[in-house]
């Protein structure tokens, strides 16, 4: 996992922020995406203390218009994803579209 670039959607509590913050341990970049800015705001500052580079991205995941913004923002700033993480249920599908976003031509 290190180096590689990972986007946890959800990633701003609970599990999500878990998988985030493990991630971050583990060596990867880490893209946070959440409807609103607050909690992963808060969470983002581990991965960073723990010498990773992470960014939040905010966006509703249900929207394809916001996560190819959201897709085209990590791939501007860490780099094309190589993992995606659903901090819950639903997101996890949408977690996997951006990760197919970025591998698209």
């Amino acid at each position: 996992m290190k180096g590689q670039v990972a986007v946890v959607t959800a990633g701003g509590t609970g599990v999500g922020r878990a998988i985030a913050i493990a991630l971050a341990g583990a060596g990867s970049k880490v893209a946070l995406v959440a409807r609103t800015e607050a909690p992963p705001s808060e969470t983002v500052t581990h991965p960073l203390q723990l010498g990773a580079k992470a960014m939040c991205v905010t966006a509703d995941v249900t929207q394809r218009d916001k996560v190819e913004r959201a897709a085209a923002a990590v791939q501007s700033r860490l780099g094309p994803v190589d993992r995606s993480n659903g901090g819950g249920g639903f997101p996890h599908a949408c977690s996997r579209g951006l990760s197919q976003l970025h591998r698209s031509p």
